[in-house]
């Protein structure tokens, strides 16, 4: 039997409205990953603006960081660690010993600078 143009169709529609979802999923979850990026920062002392910098350096090490935070798995932890609901340190977080090196007070630091 072969399938009718309705049902060719409603296949095509089906799998638009699946890939429209799948695109608002992975907008939100990029965003939610941007948010967090940037609280961490502050919580760090960094101005988020360092983000946008665009010297050849910052944005390969910002490159880096967003890629690990876009793909961490403690995305539900860092959220509570962020909200003061979880105690403790940010060992959790990829990102952290980037944050700390760009956050030290050293006269060599390009961004010390940047600070909030």
């Amino acid at each position: 039997m072969y399938p009718t143009y309705f049902e060719i169709g409603l296949a095509i529609v089906l799998v638009a409205v699946n890939m429209g979802i799948y695109l608002l999923y992975r907008r939100s979850e990029l965003a939610g990953a941007a948010r967090r990026m940037g609280k961490m920062m502050l919580r760090f002392g960094l101005s988020p603006a360092i983000a946008n910098r665009h010297d050849p350096a910052t944005k390969a090490v910002m490159k880096t960081v967003r890629k690990q935070c876009q793909t961490c798995r403690s995305e539900g932890h860092c959220e509570r660690w962020l909200g003061d609901e979880v105690k403790g340190g940010n060992g959790f977080c990829p990102n952290a010993p980037t944050f700390a090196l760009l956050s030290s007070p050293d006269a060599s630091n390009p961004y010390s600078g940047q600070h909030i």
